[in-house]
């Protein structure tokens, strides 16, 4: 029986270990949209860290970020996620190694099935990617070269 007992105590203590305190739990809005201001890019080209320099500054329903990239034939790999990498808060492909490219505009796929993207640009430069609410809870993605 103290056998029984210590070890319902031991996975009481482990699974206090894997729980964030609520000041750390990453914001959601009320009807589970995608809050724009707090996503980041995240791919090849930084890593796929949350960097304050790759975080959405959003404006009216849209949130825009500028990278700067190096043309050099390879695909850069990227979603949008906010800084915990939460699901719901997670956007992308419809389906592995989805191309994105400046002529086109694309929407987006949201929560734990959300996939890679990819981005080859043409020539080096900043690129400034482009995520617009567009309602009933799809996000359309463009990116245009600025410089």
């Amino acid at each position: 029986m103290k056998l029984h007992i210590f070890g319902i105590i031991g996975l009481l203590t482990l699974s206090g270990c894997a729980t964030q305190p609520d000041s750390q739990l990453p914001a959601h809005t009320a009807n589970g949209d995608i809050a724009l201001d707090e996503l980041y890019i995240r791919g090849v080209f930084n890593w796929w860290e949350a960097r304050e320099n790759h975080r959405l500054n959003e404006k009216s329903r849209q949130g825009t970020v500028d990278v700067e990239l190096i043309a050099d034939g390879q695909p850069n790999d990227f979603k949008f996620s906010n800084q915990y990498w939460s699901p719901s808060q997670t956007c992308g492909g419809s389906y592995a190694g989805q191309i994105v490219s400046t002529r086109s505009t694309f929407y987006l796929t949201c929560g734990s099935e959300a996939q890679n993207l990819q981005f080859t640009p043409a020539e080096d430069g900043i690129y400034r990617f482009i995520v617009s609410d567009v309602g009933k809870g799809e996000l359309r993605l463009s990116v245009v070269q600025i410089k």
